[in-house]
Order: structure tokens, then C-alpha cells, then sequence
């Protein structure tokens, strides 16, 4: 839901006018009927946090459950496949990974440092 939508959702819900709103925020109402007009996805902060006080409300709370929702979402569809949040028995394979990684990685350096104790006692 846009914002343009949901501040005419809340109006309703409120039993308020967008004067009411206006003068309570103090935004013209030309700006607040062409935001809903519009039902654009994009405000000026400015406005937004006028509307936000004259409404009493958290950003979130104005936006509502389904965009939290659909906003956690879109960031996880653009996040780095590797970043993506992981159910728990991928979380737990990839720690598995990593450990088996790790101490292969311990094994490595242990072999090269013997290796090279033994050149080291070989030249003396």
C-alpha cells in the first residue's frame, strides 16, 4: 500500500477530513489530496514528519503490517544470496561448512610450519 492510499485509509478509519488533517499538521491540504490523489510511494521527509505528528504516529505504524511485511521482503529478494537470512538447518549446514573449512585451513598451516621445521633442522 502506498502512502497516498493509506493516509486515506487512516482519514477513514479517523473519521477525520484532510482540512482536519491539514491544519492539525500543518501541511497545506492541496499537498495531502495530492498525495492521495497520486498514491505515490514517495513523500518529502518533511511533509512526512508533519503528517506523522498531526496523525500522533510512528512511521511504521502509519505504514501498517503489510508493508513491513512486503518491505522485509523486497530486502531480502536484493540482499547477496550469501546475506539472505537462512532457515535453521541451512544455518546449521553452513556452520558445519565453515568449521570443516577452518580446520582444514588449521591443518594447512600446521603441515607447512612441520615442513618447514624439518628444512630448518635439515640446513643446521
Amino acid at each position: 500500500m502506498n502512502i497516498g492510499s493509506r493516509l486515506k485509509q487512516i482519514l477513514d478509519e479517523r473519521h477525520l477530513n484532510v482540512s482536519q488533517l491539514a491544519r492539525s499538521a500543518d501541511i497545506p491540504a492541496q499537498t495531502l489530496y495530492a498525495m492521495i490523489k497520486r498514491d505515490s510511494n514517495k513523500a518529502d521527509m518533511d511533509v512526512m514528519a508533519k503528517l506523522l505528528r498531526g496523525l500522533d504516529m510512528e512511521f511504521m505504524e502509519f505504514m501498517g503490517q503489510d508493508w513491513q511485511k512486503s518491505a522485509k521482503e523486497k530486502v531480502k529478494k536484493d540482499m547477496p544470496e550469501e546475506e539472505r537470512p537462512k532457515s535453521e538447518e541451512q544455518k546449521a549446514a553452513r556452520e558445519k561448512e565453515e568449521l570443516k573449512n577452518s580446520a582444514q585451513g588449521q591443518e594447512k598451516e600446521h603441515f607447512s610450519g612441520k615442513k618447514r621445521k624439518d628444512i630448518e633442522d635439515y640446513l643446521l
